[in-house]
C-alpha cells in the first residue's frame, strides 16, 4: 500500500474539474465505481493456462473461477442467449462439461491508478491549490540540489571508509538468503542502521559512491516534486508505482518530462497537490 504526490492541473479552481481529471484512473476493484472507464478486459489466456495448471486443486471449475479469480458469473458455452457485454462484471464461459476454459473476461478499468485521494493529504503546504504562474519550481530545485548535496556529504566518506567491505545488493545472486544477510551486515549498513540521529537509511543510496558531480547528474535527471501529473492530456509519471512506494519501469528523465509538463501549462491554469494512494 503506498502514498503518492501528484500534481493535477485543471483551467479552473472547482473541485468537480479536479474530480472530473482524476476518474479516468480510479480502481475499480476498490471504489466499486461502474462508469465507462470500467471495461472487460480479455485474459482468456492466462485463465487457460492457470485452470491446466492447477486444475487438481479444485473441486470443479466453477470453484476454479471464484477462488483464483473471485469469479462466480461462470456460463456455459451452449447458452447462446446471453449478451455478454450486458454482464457488467468479470465473467467466465466454460464448456458443457465443466473441463475446459472458453473465455475470461476479467472487468477492470484498465488505467487504474490510484484507489482513493485527498487534496494534500501527507503532502498538505500552506497551498493544496495554486495557480501555475504562482508555483515556484525555481525555488524547489534549488532547495532539492542543496539537499541531495548534503546527502552526498553525509554518505559518501562511508564508502571510503569501508571500501574494503563493500558488499552491494545483487538481485540475481544464488543465494538470495545468504545475499541479504551479507549485504545487511556489512560494516556500512551496520552503521547507517545504528546511528539514526546522523542517518537513514531512506536517505542511503548506493550511487553515492561517485563523484558529486555524477552523483547529481543522475539526480538531476529524475527528481521531481511529485511522483506524478494528471491534466486533461492524461496521466505522466516517474514510473508504475506498486505496494510499499516499490517503482517499477522508473523513467529516468522524469524531471525533464516534468518540466516540459509545468512549462506548457498556462499560467491561470491551477496546480492541486493531492495525495494518491494505491
Amino acid at each position: 500500500m503506498s502514498h503518492f504526490c501528484v500534481f493535477a492541473i485543471t483551467e479552473t479552481d472547482s473541485e468537480e474539474e479536479l474530480q472530473d481529471i482524476l476518474q479516468p484512473y480510479h480502481e475499480y476493484e476498490c471504489d466499486g465505481v461502474n462508469d465507462e472507464y470500467v471495461k472487460h478486459i480479455d485474459e482468456t489466456k492466462d485463465a487457460k493456462e492457470t485452470w491446466n495448471e492447477r486444475r487438481n486443486d479444485y473441486r470443479d471449475i466453477y470453484e476454479f473461477f471464484s477462488q483464483e479469480y473471485c469469479c462466480d458469473q461462470v456460463f456455459v458455452d451452449v447458452d447462446r442467449t446471453i449478451n455478454y457485454e450486458d454482464v457488467r462484471e468479470r465473467y467466465a464461459i466454460v464448456s458443457e462439461d465443466g473441463n475446459e476454459v472458453i473465455k475470461y473476461c476479467n472487468f477492470t478499468n484498465p488505467n487504474s491508478k490510484w484507489d482513493y485521494w485527498s487534496i494534500g493529504g501527507r503532502w498538505s503546504t500552506s497551498k493544496d491549490m495554486m495557480k501555475k504562474g504562482e508555483y515556484d519550481y525555481n525555488g524547489w530545485y534549488e532547495k532539492e540540489i542543496k539537499r541531495l548535496t548534503n546527502d552526498w556529504n553525509t554518505y559518501h566518506p562511508l564508502f571510503e571508509k569501508y571500501k574494503f567491505t563493500l558488499v552491494e545488493w545483487n538481485p540475481d545472486a544464488e543465494n538470495l538468503d545468504e545475499m541479504r544477510k551479507a549485504y545487511h551486515n556489512q560494516p556500512l549498513m551496520l552503521e547507517i542502521k545504528g546511528n539514526d540521529k546522523k542517518y537513514s537509511i531512506w536517505n542511503f543510496n548506493w550511487d553515492m559512491i561517485k563523484p558529486l558531480e555524477e552523483w547529481l547528474d543522475i539526480k538531476k535527471k529524475a527528481i521531481a516534486p511529485c511522483f506524478a501529473v494528471v491534466n486533461k492530456d492524461g496521466w505522466f509519471e516517474r514510473g508504475q508505482m506498486g505496494w510499499w512506494a516499490c517503482v517499477s519501469n522508473e523513467n529516468e528523465n522524469w524531471n525533464l518530462d516534468f518540466k516540459k509538463i509545468i512549462d506548457s501549462t498556462p499560467d491561470d491554469h491551477y496546480i492541486w497537490i493531492v495525495d494518491c494512494h494505491i
